[in-house]
Formats: C-alpha cells, structure tokens, sequence
C-alpha cells in the first residue's frame, strides 16, 4: 500500500532536517515530489516455530521485522549458518533446534526494531524536537557500544 504523500513533504522534511550536515540538506533539497513514497510494511508475528516436516523459514519469512535497524539480511545470514551448522551435527533433526535456538534472538531484535521505530518517527512534532535534543545529547561512545552488541554473533561458527 502506497500512501499518497501530502503536497509539503519536501518543506516538512526540509525543517526536519534544517539542523542536519550540508549533504543531508542537499539531499533533501533536490528531492523531486514524485520520487517520494510512503508505504507500510509488515511483520511476520506468531510463528510459534520456523520449521515444519524439514522445511525451515529462513530471514524475513521466519521473522520479518521493521526495516529501520537493517537487520533483516543479517539475522538471515545468521539463520542460515546456524541451521547448517545444526544440519551437519544432527541431519534432520536439526529443524526443532534451530527453532528453538534462533526464536529468542529474532524476538528480541523485533522488540528492539518496533521500539527504535517508534522513537526514530514519534506521532508529533514536539516528540522529534525531544527525540533530536536526546540524540544530540547521547555520546557517540555510548551508541556504539550498544550497537556492538547488538551484532554479535550469538553463537560460535565452525566453517565447514
């Protein structure tokens, strides 16, 4: 579903982000209206299992998830050496423990995205305006650390 986007996109945006470095405001400043599109996306949600009679879901099709932290390739990459890292101790009985093992991570990662999502486009005005002085006043170090963790590997692989 594509939204129709309101006639002052390109102004809001432009006050959205007047503060920002020279190069987001160019970028925002040579926008052409009808190369912006407003959609919604969905999310995968009560899975109670990523597999069925040896077949697993992988990625998005096991957990999709909001696009705003990027990790949608990444937990499908980690999905994928996972499983065949599983594949190659426990042959078909392996679908269960993948399940099993990449359902928590997957969890917390939505929870985390939905969260992140709700604050990177708050419902108003004066919640971005307190977003941004919250973002300016958070140190780099903090952030970075956070985000270290967050791409972890959760498990330890073997190359086969």
């Amino acid at each position: 579903n594509t939204a129709p986007i309101p006639i002052n996109v390109l102004d809001e945006l432009a006050h959205t982000f007047r503060d920002y470095h020279s190069d987001v405001r160019d970028v925002v400043s040579f926008a052409q209206h009808d190369s912006i599109h407003r959609s919604n996306f969905g999310l995968v949600r009560g899975l109670k299992s990523y597999d069925r009679g040896g077949i697993a879901l992988i990625g998005d099709a096991a957990h999709g998830m909001p696009p705003n932290m990027g990790q949608g390739a990444s937990l499908a990459l980690e999905d994928a050496a996972y499983l065949s890292q599983l594949l190659r101790t426990y042959d078909i009985d392996a679908f269960p423990l993948y399940s099993r093992g990449r359902k928590p991570r997957a969890e917390r990662m939505m929870r985390l995205a939905s969260s992140m999502n709700l604050s990177f486009q708050p419902p108003s005005r004066l919640l971005s305006h307190t977003r941004n002085i919250l973002a300016k006043a958070t140190p780099n170090d903090w952030g970075q650390k956070r985000m270290a963790k967050l791409y972890e590997l959760p498990f330890s692989y073997q190359r086969p």
